[in-house]
């Protein structure tokens, strides 16, 4: 009985470490579900900016006019640093863009959440 008792525990313990290691997985690499939809903002880019405490991904944001006060958000994720640069650049020079963004679902510290930024087009 003891035995049974202590072979018991042992599938427990066992069970929760995979549970425990699976999940740490899910967290720090995310897990994506379906897309929740693709769209597009023609605006001004107003800023570009890293938020974040452990893996800051970048918050873009932008004005349909640069007149206009309402300002909306995008998340990029932080591996696209050279897009970044392009778009300071496009900040400072008050270019007229047109941000391709995908809505995203999903967990995770590596995830954007809300809108990820997939490209920019200059528009003439």
């Amino acid at each position: 009985m003891n035995n049974q008792k202590g072979f018991i525990e042992y599938i427990i313990v066992i069970l929760l470490g995979l549970f425990l290691v699976v999940g740490f997985f899910f967290v720090m690499v995310g897990f994506r579900l379906s897309p929740s939809g693709k769209g597009q903002h023609n605006g001004f880019i107003t800023a570009v900016e890293q938020q974040g405490f452990f893996f800051p991904n970048y918050r873009i944001y932008v004005k349909t006019d640069n007149s206009s006060s309402q300002e909306d958000a995008y998340c990029m994720h932080r591996n696209k640093t050279e897009l970044a640069d392009k778009l300071r650049k496009y900040s400072a020079n008050k270019t007229h863009v047109s941000v391709e963004y995908q809505g995203v679902r999903g967990f995770g510290i590596d995830l954007c959440w809300g809108e990820e930024v997939l490209g920019v087009k200059i528009l003439k």
